[in-house]
């Protein structure tokens, strides 16, 4: 055996040798390189991730540095035409690719998802993001990276992949048409945490009128805590193709408006008087600026007047407008309107 490995090294022993060298080297550059991230660079944000710590250093640049060394050795061999050892040396050559792709592959992972994560706490918190949303992406990414890698692979060894890639493609397409509804809301979903017209906490109002706050943002639907306290689950795909109104936008006023019918037995001016009274008594209703009254249109037995006022946006519009709403009915009670006729 002893003899056998003589033979094995003689012939090439300062390639070999070079090849020891390559290898020692790239371990040793990779230990160096990780010496000084940790002591110069590890109080910067980006290599405090677990993705950019320096243990990767130490293991990429030595897998780097094996698979050139192998490389080098066969190559070597085939240049003095020892052509016996080469099989040997491509089985081990194809065993340190596939670990490379493999290796590759995860790094990219941890990638995308570290700048995934990286531009949702740039954008706003952690909680905004549902976590059943996250895990749908890392499953997804998986997906990918791990098809893409079989497709390196296979192409090395030589596999025609080309038959692989269309059976790929077909089974994509059966899968969109069965969920087209679901990956649409996906879809959507994705849009909503792209595009951001509201975040988790804001109060929202729907295009049917529904006014409530955020609770969730999920990776089919939408859930929004209503005013008087109910859950309302709303399709991403709803949210995306209809207008929302976002109430918590900005910190400027928030404006109350809707309309109401007033008999024509009572005048205007007094119903103004008497309303502005209220609101001046009323701190959530904006002084300046001042309500206004609006005279909308004429009905068989009455006339529409629209009511704007303003109040401060923290308060949401929401139980402002309910208050002012309340002042509009006990004034039409005190002017002696009929209960079942107030408002519309």
């Amino acid at each position: 055996m002893i003899d056998d490995i003589y033979n094995f090294i003689q012939p090439i022993k300062y390639n070999f040798l070079i090849a020891i060298i390559i290898f020692a080297s790239s371990f040793v550059f990779a230990n160096l390189t990780a010496f000084i991230i940790n002591k110069y660079l590890s109080k910067k944000s980006l290599l405090k991730q677990k993705f950019f710590s320096a243990r990767f250093i130490r293991i990429i640049l030595p897998f780097i540095g094996l698979l050139v060394s192998v490389k080098y050795i066969r190559l070597s061999l085939k240049a003095k035409q020892i052509f016996s050892y080469e099989p040997s040396f491509v089985i081990i050559e194809n065993i340190i690719f596939v670990c490379a792709v493999g290796f590759a592959g995860i790094i990219f992972f941890k990638a995308i998802v570290f700048l995934f994560h990286k531009w949702v706490k740039k954008s706003s918190s952690d909680k905004d993001i549902d976590a059943n949303f996250s895990s749908l992406l890392s499953k997804i990414l998986k997906l990918v990276i791990f098809i893409i890698a079989l497709i390196i692979v296979l192409d090395r060894f030589g596999v025609n992949i080309n038959s692989f890639i269309v059976s790929l493609g077909i089974g994509s397409l059966a899968v969109a048409l069965a969920a087209q509804e679901t990956l649409a809301n996906i879809i959507a979903g994705i849009v909503l945490l792209i595009d951001r017209p509201f975040i988790i906490g804001d109060v929202i109002k729907t295009n049917s009128g529904a006014i409530g706050t955020v609770q969730l943002i999920g990776i089919r639907s939408c859930r929004i805590i209503t005013l008087d306290g109910k859950l309302l689950i709303l399709p991403n795909t709803e949210l995306t193709k209809s207008s929302v109104t976002n109430l918590s936008y900005n910190e400027a006023n928030y404006k109350i408006r809707f309309s109401f019918n007033v008999p024509y037995q009572i005048k205007l001016e007094d119903l103004q008087k008497n309303l502005s009274e209220k609101f001046s008594k009323t701190e959530k209703i904006l002084k300046d600026p001042p309500p206004a009254f609006i005279f909308s249109k004429f009905n068989p037995q009455n006339y529409e007047i629209i009511l704007l006022c303003y109040c401060r946006n923290e308060d949401k519009g929401t139980l402002t407008e309910n208050l002012a709403r309340e002042k509009v009915l006990e004034t039409l009670v005190e002017f002696g309107m009929p209960k079942y006729t107030v408002p519309n």
